[in-house]
């Protein structure tokens, strides 16, 4: 998914195949770990909204945001790709030329429908049944995303 945040070009997508090379601007997660598209957005819009960023680079900020963790290790702990079968990435750059050569660069073939409720994400946000039946939506993946997201948002606003 190809949006503007910020004047920043974003790219959120998946993907099966591919190197993990490093890149300050590119956050490389297990997507197990992600409670869909609207997540990855979600850690995206708030880490480049931030005025003081808790890390020194927007790759570990989006995943920051993304955990709802203060800890940079945790954060890291919880999303590290390295064992992962798919890899939800979040890249910014101020052009789209620049992600399509981190892309080619990295032989990266991104697939957005790779992206979804990933199966441990209850457990790792710690989301509870009862929360879940307690939600507005009965769409599982639908709950599941809108406590990530309630918890998202409270850890902002204790931030700020």
């Amino acid at each position: 998914m190809k949006l503007d945040i910020r004047e920043k070009k974003v790219l959120i997508t998946a993907f099966k195949q591919g190197n993990i090379k490093y890149a300050p601007n590119a956050a490389i997660m297990n997507a197990s770990r992600i409670a869909g598209i609207h997540h990855l957005i979600a850690a995206a819009e708030y880490a480049l909204s931030r005025e003081r960023r808790i890390a020194k680079n927007l790759a570990i900020e989006i995943m920051i945001m993304a955990s709802a963790q203060r800890e940079i290790s945790r954060a890291i702990d919880i999303f590290d790709p390295s064992s992962a079968d798919i890899k939800a990435l979040v890249i910014v750059a101020d052009s789209w030329a620049e992600i399509e050569n981190y892309l080619s660069e990295n032989r990266i073939l991104p697939d957005d429908s790779l992206i979804g409720c990933g199966e441990e994400v209850k457990d790792v946000f710690k989301i509870t049944e009862k929360e879940l039946r307690s939600s507005v939506s009965r769409d599982s993946s639908r709950a599941i995303l809108n406590a990530v997201l309630t918890r998202m948002a409270a850890f902002i606003s204790r931030e700020e």
